[in-house]
């Protein structure tokens, strides 16, 4: 099992660059200790789990993992209502096409 955590920073693009490159990295250790989390409660429920930041373009990033690892299936959260950034349609052209492209299966959770 991987855990992955993506972060990007694209909506900082008019921003100073020292102050992007300041949230990047606290982007990445917010994504980490999460991540270490989530190890932890695998752990206790006995499955070994590896974890993994990385940061860019969403659907890239996710592509370049896919291609990476021995990655049969892909399990995604969704965030519901209005306080996601990325949304439904987009995730959906996203599965379809990684499916498409790399046998990978997709579970959207909402």
């Amino acid at each position: 099992m991987l855990f992955l955590y993506i972060s990007s920073v694209q909506f900082l693009d008019y921003s100073a660059a020292p102050k992007v490159v300041d949230i990047e990295s606290e982007l990445d250790e917010m994504g980490e200790f999460l991540l270490v989390m989530a190890q932890e409660r695998a752990r206790k429920a006995g499955v070994m789990a590896d974890i993994l930041v990385r940061r860019g373009n969403f659907s890239e990033v996710l592509k370049d993992v896919v291609q990476e690892y021995p990655i049969e299936t892909v399990i995604l959260g969704s965030s519901t209502g209005d306080t996601g950034v990325i949304t439904e349609e987009y995730i959906s052209e996203i599965t379809e096409e990684i499916s498409r492209e790399y046998d990978v299966e997709f579970i959207i959770l909402k």
